[in-house]
């Protein structure tokens, strides 16, 4: 970043803190929340669906759809994860140098 754009952020910066904006960490913040809360919401489906594919005997043909289930939710959940963790790092990564100069 050049010494001017330096000082625009700057000023920027110093103008939103006079106004009383939140600071730009927030937004971060409730960008996690959402995202855990998603996976928390999908972890819990998860869960009721593994409850229910082990108390029913396997010969019941509900099972095989459960499975299917249980497989999509579980490469929902991992995609979610690795996706959304890799783009909160980078903002993180941003802000933090952002914030550094």
């Amino acid at each position: 970043m050049n010494d001017r754009a330096a000082l625009v952020e700057e000023s920027l910066l110093r103008r939103d803190i006079e106004i009383g904006l939140p600071p730009l960490w927030s937004d971060q913040l409730d960008e996690c929340h959402y995202v855990i809360q998603r996976l928390d919401n999908k972890i819990k489906e998860l869960d009721t669906l593994h409850e229910r594919n082990l108390q029913r005997p396997q010969a019941f043909s509900d099972s095989q759809q459960d499975n299917q289930q249980i497989e999509v939710l579980t490469n929902e959940i991992s995609r979610v994860s690795m996706i959304d963790v890799f783009t909160m790092a980078v903002e993180t990564q941003k802000l933090y140098e952002l914030l550094l100069n």
